[in-house]
């Protein structure tokens, strides 16, 4: 059996995950009962199962919001999906993935169960087990601009500190900020001030809180996302 760190997974969802990874059409909403992917009505009620355009193009959506980032924007299509057809595994894994990363460790254990993953526990090693965030010091602010959204090199001014702007080796004679690149932001919260690694909540972002760092067992994920993961034993 071959494990993986879900930090590790986590970065090559958002470097690697194609939007078009299979669908599981396998559980009706009316009734619950097991359909095979080609089945445009339920076996069991006759009812019409969720169209398959409809669930990829959600999808879609969902994974292009992941790769910029934006895990609550994401979460509400990964619901979505998961109301038109309980039994989709690959939603369930992300929907997981998205859950660790706002720091919801509970909720993320219980998405992976539901996608059928196996796991295995040990001791986060960013937080030492105490699942406090150790980047803000618990105050859920940037740890670099201190929620200021400026840039802390260039003090939110955009040109470079070391030629103020005149031009140098070091800006290459752009006369910017060589981390902020003139746009005066904080590059470490995007300007938001909130803390990257825990976003806000104050938990360790790694473990979600819980102190207990989560392995994956690699045979056990979904095999559509394994495939686009490039995945192997």
């Amino acid at each position: 059996m071959f494990w993986l760190c879900i930090r590790t997974i986590r970065k090559l969802i958002f470097k690697e995950l194609d939007s078009h990874i299979g669908m599981n059409m396998r559980i009706c909403p009316q009734c619950e009962s097991e359909n095979e992917d080609k089945y445009i009505f339920c076996i069991n009620c006759h009812k019409p199962l969720p169209k398959q355009s409809h669930l990829e193009s959600l999808m879609t959506m969902a994974v292009h919001e992941l790769q910029k980032s934006n895990f609550r924007k994401a979460m509400t299509y990964l619901d979505q999906i998961l109301k038109l057809n309980i039994g989709d595994k690959d939603a369930w894994f992300l929907k997981g993935i998205t859950m660790s990363n706002l720091g919801a460790g509970k909720e993320a254990r219980t998405c992976f169960k539901s996608a059928g993953v196996r796991l295995r526990e040990k001791t986060c090693q960013p937080c030492l087990g105490s699942g406090k965030c150790m980047s803000c010091g618990q105050s859920g602010v940037c740890y670099m601009c201190k929620g200021r959204h400026k840039c802390a090199m260039c003090g939110g001014s955009g040109t470079c500190h070391n030629c103020d702007g005149a031009g140098c080796k070091m800006c290459k004679d752009t006369g910017k900020c060589i981390r902020c690149k003139g746009t005066c932001e904080c590059v470490y919260c995007s300007g938001s001030g909130i803390c990257p690694d825990c976003h806000g909540l104050r938990s360790c972002g790694f473990c979600g809180g819980t102190g207990r760092a989560l392995e994956i067992q690699v045979e056990s994920v979904p095999v559509s996302v394994r495939k686009f993961l490039k995945l192997k034993k």
